[in-house]
């Protein structure tokens, strides 16, 4: 976790709340997740699945593996 713990050191205090919110709850959401440094950026994987962490210049950023991940999402929050 040395790199992770590096990076999330590095973000912003403006930031750095709202990114561990979305950290902490990807964590509790997939206990047994893996997290590891991927493309500069946090990693969490689980099963066959894998959403990435990013803070860029001025946003954060939320990536998948897929679409096929994001449609139980777009069932519950189709004016999204």
């Amino acid at each position: 976790m040395g790199k992770i713990n590096d990076y999330i050191q590095s973000i912003p205090d403006h930031r750095l709340g709202r990114f561990l919110s979305i950290h902490d709850l990807i964590l509790k959401t997939y206990p047994d997740a893996s997290v590891d440094m991927s493309y500069k950026m946090p990693t969490y994987r689980a099963g066959n699945g894998w959403v990435a962490l990013a803070n860029q210049k001025n946003y954060i950023s939320l990536y998948t593996c897929g679409a096929s991940h994001l449609e139980t999402y777009r069932q519950k929050h189709p004016q999204q």
